[in-house]
């Protein structure tokens, strides 16, 4: 990858919401390779990422879809084995599965979107502005769904995080490298990753955000040499 070292400064932050978070740490004290302007990571508008309103509209539309469209899709292998005389137990588990991974980890980010995404205006991005992966996205599902195991409390969590993120994002696109943005969004800068820590309601949290570069960091090269006698 190509780019100029840019250095990361050590920052600390304390911060107070309605998590009730503490120690929130920029643990970032390396020379990294920052890279071209035109592949990120990049910064957006804050009223270009989608908040909490828009995130749940999302779920509730793509479950709608799921439950009354996809499944009943997904049965259609096993009806037709069973009219068949053929044994169809197996159909009728993998078929709705199949392809409610196809709707949440293929549909999702390519060019068509959901229908949540439809109704909201929204679409999912990596933090360099590029169509998540089949695999990255498969990943987000397994958040997805390690989020909804967990107890009503922590599961909440995910929900109010996008309320004190400065992206707006959930924890599972926090985790996953991806971002949930306006469809229409177009980047305004060059960000720079950080690492930030944040202790919340007794749990311990690290990952990954974007932060915007300021002027004086956006290029930075090695100091010049001084020629002359000591």
């Amino acid at each position: 990858m190509k780019g100029r070292l840019s250095p990361h400064r050590h920052v600390t932050t304390n911060r107070v919401g309605q998590l009730r978070m503490t120690s929130a740490t920029v643990l970032t004290e390396h020379w990294q390779a920052t890279p071209s302007v035109d592949i990120g990571p990049f910064v957006y508008r804050r009223e270009d990422y989608v908040g909490t309103i828009r995130h749940l509209v999302i779920i509730a539309v793509d479950l709608a879809v799921i439950v009354f469209v996809v499944f009943p899709l997904g049965i259609v292998p096993a009806v037709v084995a069973e009219s068949m005389s053929i044994r169809s137990d197996k159909f009728a588990v993998v078929g709705p599965l199949f392809l409610t991974w196809m709707y949440l980890a293929v549909l999702k980010p390519s060019r068509f979107r959901s229908p949540g995404y439809w109704v909201t205006g929204s679409k999912i991005v990596t933090i360099y502005g590029q169509k998540p992966s089949t695999l990255r996205m498969t990943i987000r599902l397994a958040a997805t769904i390690f989020w909804f195991s967990l107890p009503l409390g922590t599961f909440l969590i995910d929900f109010i995080w996008p309320t004190v993120d400065e992206e707006h994002q959930m924890l599972r696109d926090l985790y996953c490298g991806t971002r949930m943005i306006r469809s229409r969004a177009t980047p305004i800068a060059q960000g720079r990753i950080v690492h930030s820590f944040y202790t919340a309601m007794g749990y311990s949290l690290m990952y990954s955000s974007v932060q915007k570069q300021a002027k004086e960091q956006a290029v930075c090269s090695p100091p010049p040499e001084v020629k002359g006698k000591p």
